[in-house]
């Protein structure tokens, strides 16, 4: 049985109060209760708000395979019990998360979340370093193996595509996980692998 809040994404229905509801079936039902005096329709603006949401994150694709291909994954969804949409959509997410691609599940809250929390260690980095300056003086010694020299011709040793614009992004270092922007859009991601 599904979940409360759990969202079927082919056909655009969530799953509140043991059915399923599209977005025009749960305004009308949150717009029925309040008709009816009943303002306890908290659980079902939310359902609906997640559901919005949810669709709105998606962009749908058409996309042409070889039939043996789609009655392949048409038989693997039967047996997961999941349609082939579904099904092609996680065959999808694994390939690119093999490739080492950049992971976009949802850019603009990622970013945001990111940009807090730099700026909260930042700030907390400051005020340690405000009372370890009152307190010792450091020496540094720099690794010259830790220098990156700043090279306009630098090569870089991979490139990938950017999920938004399709631009190339250079990738310079094997080190991961590594902070990445575009050149060409500035979108932001973390490259994993």
């Amino acid at each position: 049985m599904p979940t409360e809040n759990e969202i079927e994404l082919d056909d655009g229905k969530i799953f509140i109060d043991d059915k399923w509801c599209t977005v025009n079936e749960l305004q009308t039902l949150i717009k029925k209760k309040v008709d009816q005096g009943d303002f306890d329709v908290g659980r079902h603006s939310n359902a609906l708000n997640l559901l919005k949401k949810e669709i709105a994150s998606y962009k749908s694709i058409t996309l042409k395979i070889p039939k043996n291909l789609v009655d392949t994954y048409s038989k693997l969804a039967k047996t997961g019990e999941m349609k082939v949409e579904t099904c092609l959509r996680g065959a999808l997410q694994d390939y690119i998360d093999a490739q080492g691609l950049v992971k976009d599940t949802e850019p603009e809250a990622d970013e945001e979340k990111e940009e807090e929390e730099e700026e909260e260690e930042e700030e907390e980095e400051d005020e340690e370093d405000e009372e370890d300056e009152e307190e010792k003086s450091y020496e540094f010694e720099i690794d010259e193996d830790d220098v990156e020299e700043e090279d306009e011709e630098k090569k870089p040793i991979k490139e990938i595509k950017c999920p938004k614009c399709k631009g190339k992004v250079p990738i310079y270092t094997k080190k991961r996980p590594l902070k990445i922007e575009c050149p060409k859009c500035g979108k932001k991601g973390v490259l994993k692998k």
